[in-house]
């Protein structure tokens, strides 16, 4: 992923496009806890009564999440909920200088149809509530595809359409 990054970045460079290293304003660690505290919960919350009548519909990763939901308490729900509402008033800062953000959109190559893959460089972006789109970059040594995630601003959705579009032309 690193060496895509890498010919991703002198493509963008040579078509023209600023590209700058950033993403040291959060504690993504932090960020990635938290997301899991109010996935859990919720998703405890919603399927709790369903997964103990009907046990053998739910996939070990759903159950699995379903079940650290439960462990968790209502005080710790509520301060992922609080830390998550300070993070979404700052996360236009994350923009400023910049028109989209633009990260792997997985660990490494597309995963298995069993899975929807690490969710690392996903989670902090679906936390925040900000619009994001992959479009691929390039196939991986086993021919699948490694994905570009592009991030946009608050409310930038048209934008991050439009900016899709560019990027994707200059990195074919």
């Amino acid at each position: 992923m690193q060496s895509a990054l890498d010919k991703l970045e002198q493509k963008l460079t040579g078509a023209g496009h600023t590209v700058t290293e950033t993403g040291d304003q959060f504690n993504f660690n932090a960020i990635l806890g938290h997301h899991l505290n109010l996935m859990s919960y919720e998703a405890a919350e919603v399927h709790q009564a369903q997964m103990e009548q009907y046990p053998q519909y739910y996939l070990p990763n759903i159950r699995k999440l379903v079940e650290t939901g439960l462990k968790l308490g209502p005080a710790e729900y509520l301060a992922s909920c609080a830390y998550q509402d300070e993070l979404k008033q700052h996360s236009a800062s994350l923009f400023e200088g910049y028109d989209l953000l633009i990260s792997p959109a997985t660990i490494d190559e597309a995963p298995a149809p069993n899975t929807t893959g690490d969710p690392k460089f996903n989670s902090p972006w679906s936390f925040l509530g900000l619009p994001t789109l992959t479009i691929p970059m390039q196939l991986s040594d086993n021919g699948l595809p490694l994905g570009l995630q592009l991030i946009a601003p608050p409310g930038g959705e048209d934008q991050l359409l439009e900016d899709a579009q560019l990027i994707a032309k200059s990195i074919r």
